[in-house]
Parts: C-alpha cells; structure tokens; sequence
C-alpha cells in the first residue's frame, strides 16, 4: 500500500499507513480469538449474531461478536407502541406486523424462545371493505367474491403465491443454495422473470382478471407495503398474497430478535452508531470500525442495516458497488376511538348493511385527483374501558403518504382517546429489476441487506443473514454453520437449517 497523506485524508490514511506498514499482506494479522462485528440489531443482525453462536458451539470456533446498534434497542422496524404508554395493555406494533406459518426460522424462535402468538385484527367482528375513493366496493362474503371475480381468476391468482412460497421453503433444506449474489439466488428460485415484471404485468399474464388485479391485489400491495401493484415488481406484490394464517409474536414480535442477541452472547452496544469502516489491506481481509463509542479493529464485519440509510463511510471501491435502494416514506397513525364505525359518509358506506372494520385502497382510488388520503386503516383490537367514562374503544392504525391532521382524524373515525403519529422509511420501494447489490462486498465484508431490493420480511432478514454467516464461516474457517457434510445427513421432519444440523 501507498500512503500519500495530506491536510484532507490524515485522519483516515494515516491509521491506514501506520497499519499496513505493520501488516504486509504476507503477513496478514489474525486476532485471537476471531473477532467479528454486525452492524444493526434487527431481524438480520440479530439472527446473524445467533447463527455465529451455533457454528462457534458446533464448531468449536474461538470467535468474539460484537453487535452495534445506533438505537436504544433491538428490533430495527419490527418495533412497538404501549397504547396511553400504559404498559399494562398490550402493545401495538408500529411496522413489521405478521409473519406466516411457512416461515420456519420465525416459527421455530417462537417455540425454542418460549414466546407465544396472537392473531392480528378483531376476529369473526372484522369486515373488509374496498374503497375506490368515493365508495365502499369490492365483495365480502364467499359468495359474493366469487360472483365478482370468477373461480378461474381466484384459482389462478394462488398458483403463484404457492410457487414462491416453495421456493423460499427451499431455504431451509439440507440443500439450500448458498449465494454469494443475489443475481445467484434469484437465479436459483426462478424469479427473475417475475422480478423484472411489475406485479399488474405479471399476474395479467397469469389469466387474472383486471379487476381482481385492481381490487384485490393493489389493496393487499398497499396495505403490506404502501406501493401500487403497477410499480411495484412481481415478487414483492406475491410476498403480499402469501399470508393466510400470518400471525404476530403476544407482546411483540421484536423479542425474537432480543432473544436471538442473548441466546448468542454477543456483545451487544445500544446506542452506539457504527459511522465508518475501512480496511488496512486493498483488498479486505482486516477491518477498522470506527464507531461513536471508539475505534476497534474486526476479522470480519457483517453490514446488517440498509446501507444509504446507515450513513456508514465505506472505502469508495466498496461502497459504488452497493446502489443507492430508495425507501418508502410511511406515516403511520395509531389512535383508539370510542366511535363504533368509521365515517360511513365520507367513505360512501351508508347503504352497506355492516360498517367495514378494515378499509382497504383500491386502485380506483388511485387514479382520483389527488390519489387516496391513506393506504389502508383498520381496527386492530378492543380496549376495555379505557375510554371516557369506562367505555371500550378501538385500536385503530392507518398508513399513509402524508400526515394525518387532526381535523381529518376527527371526520374520519369521531372522537379519539389517544393518538400516535410516528414517520420513517418503513420498505424498500420494490420497483422492477435486474441488478442487485453485492452479498459478499469484500474480502471479510459481506452485506444482509442486499437481498431487500428482491424481498424484506423479518423472515428473509433471518434467512439472508444465516447466508452471510455460512459465507463468511466458508471463506474465515472453512467451515459452516453446521460442519460440514453434517447438515447433508439429516432427513428429520421439521428440518430448518441453522437450527437443525
């Protein structure tokens, strides 16, 4: 390595020269024991500190883990809210809600952790309506749905959801494939033709009605991920379809990832915000994290938080291979009401015999001048007497584009308790592609979040971490989370890889 310092690059190249002249690539430096760092302590971050816990137990590897994280707690988007701040009822999530029975690394926490579920809404009382912008449209009972739309559409419409959901169940098998990019991985599962269709395209081609398209299928996209089934791609928008029996961890569903930190006995550092990492060889290999709590060097360092989100500095050569991923900008709206509907007038609803519970944004509503004031608003759960006078209300959440005024608030559901207005950058905005960013960054540099651009779910965080542990373990001890060969004899019930060898 050259080392040319002047006034602008001192701070940083003159830890870089003072490092490499000690270390020469022959020579390359390794810490006993192993020290690794992950960056960011939500679904990814923390499954990835529990995956290195199962190889260092099964492998006998002398390995130290440190976890950084710039909030004050585990989680990352999977976090909640104590309605009233009152922790005596339950909480509320605030993003990530649900995850589905195929999600084996969920299901699995759930039961090893000791931690138990709860369903999401209100039950046999719940009521979907579908609102164009002017009225509540769309069909509730079976009925009803199949006289609208068709039993080929309907039949249709589920072929795909199936599809991919045994493609992601591929990922926990003895035989899962292992990817260095996520071009290889989407290769694998066959989903690049969906990828690079927009999910209108896509499921137009699979003999499904427009308007089960534009009803069904724009109101589910808009309300798992706020973005419009003619934008957003094929695979995102089928995500979204495959949640029949989805289901929220009681009491939040972040005590997974809590859980997943303890169980690993790493170091875990809240509120402390990793700002910049270089490596003291051109090509990787030893690591500098320069954090807000002090300078540390790492064997390996795991990037488990959006990288253009993080504001990490990155050496140039490594950071222009991760394109910037825009990410969508939700305002989320927590209230509770003693109101027993929504505004039936503002919601053209007067004549329907049962107010909806739930209101869902079809892509009607889209198209009015002005597009639809939210994405979706829906009664969660009953709060006994919490209200004026010791009524019960209603737990109500709302997504939208744009702040909610309190004016508005009041014509739409009435009277209002409590209210939480809360603003971030909830999903990546899952556009049609055919690039994605790098798994493997570097030499000992390897990035959880490079499969967002394809799919982001709790679940995926898990299973694209475990990849990166298997990576690194692969590349560092030749070894894997489970050693090797061994994970290749099973053929148990059950078997999720990671948790079983």
């Amino acid at each position: 390595m050259r080392c040319r310092l002047s006034v602008h690059t001192l701070p940083v190249l003159a830890a870089q020269c003072v490092l490499a002249a000690a270390f020469s690539p022959a020579q390359e430096p390794r810490s006993t024991p192993h020290r690794i760092a992950v960056v960011g302590a939500g679904a990814g971050g923390s499954s990835a500190a529990f995956w290195l816990s199962k190889a260092r137990e099964r492998n006998a590897l002398d390995v130290i883990v440190d976890v950084y994280e710039r909030a004050d707690y585990v989680g990352g988007r999977a976090t909640i809210v104590y309605p009233y701040d009152n922790r005596s009822l339950a909480p509320i999530e605030l993003g990530a809600s649900l995850y589905a029975p195929g999600n084996l690394d969920m299901v699995r926490a759930v039961a090893e952790f000791g931690l138990s579920n709860t369903s999401f809404g209100i039950g046999n009382a719940e009521v979907d309506g579908f609102w164009d912008g002017k009225t509540i449209g769309g069909a509730a009972g079976d009925g009803q749905f199949i006289a609208r739309y068709g039993l080929e559409t309907i039949g249709n419409a589920q072929v795909a959801p199936q599809t991919v959901v045994g493609a992601v169940g591929s990922l926990y098998a003895p035989t899962r494939p292992v990817w260095n990019t996520t071009s290889a991985l989407v290769n694998a599962l066959n989903w690049a033709a969906m990828l690079s269709s927009t999910g209108a395209e896509f499921y137009t081609t699979q003999n499904v009605s427009r308007l089960f398209i534009d009803e069904l299928i724009e109101a589910l996209s808009r309300a798992n991920y706020c973005q419009d089934v003619n934008k957003m791609h094929a695979i995102g928008v089928t995500i979204g379809l495959a949640t029949t029996g989805a289901v929220s961890v009681a009491g939040g569903n972040r005590q997974v990832f809590e859980n997943f930190v303890k169980a690993s006995g790493a170091t875990l550092k809240l509120n402390t915000e990793a700002v910049q990492v270089y490596s003291i060889l051109p090509a990787g290999g030893r690591w500098i994290l320069k954090s807000s709590a002090g300078v540390r060097t790492y064997d390996a360092v795991i990037l488990a938080a959006p990288f253009h989100l993080s504001n990490i500095a990155l050496p140039p050569s490594f950071s222009s291979t991760i394109p910037p991923q825009p990410y969508k900008r939700v305002h989320v709206t927590l209230l509770t009401t003693t109101s027993p509907s929504f505004n039936t007038a503002y919601l053209g609803a007067q004549n329907v015999i049962t107010p909806p519970t739930s209101v869902f944004i079809t892509l009607n509503a889209t198209r009015r001048p002005g597009g639809p004031v939210f994405n979706s608003l829906q009664r969660l759960a009953v709060l006994n007497g919490t209200g004026k006078g010791g009524k019960d209300e209603s737990l109500v959440k709302i997504f939208s584009d744009e702040v909610l005024s309190d004016a508005f608030l009041d014509e739409l559901v009435g009277e209002r308790g409590w209210t939480f207005k809360h603003t971030w950058d909830a999903f990546p905005i899952l556009t049609p592609a055919t690039s994605f960013p790098p798994v493997h960054v570097a030499k000992g540099l390897y990035y959880v979040n490079a499969l967002e651009p394809v799919v982001s779910t709790m679940e995926t965080e898990t299973i694209a971490a475990r990849n990166v542990v298997d990576l690194l373990l692969s590349e560092q001890f030749a070894s894997g989370i489970c050693p090797p060969g061994q994970e290749l004899a099973s053929n148990a019930t059950g078997f999720v890889y990671g948790w079983d060898c």
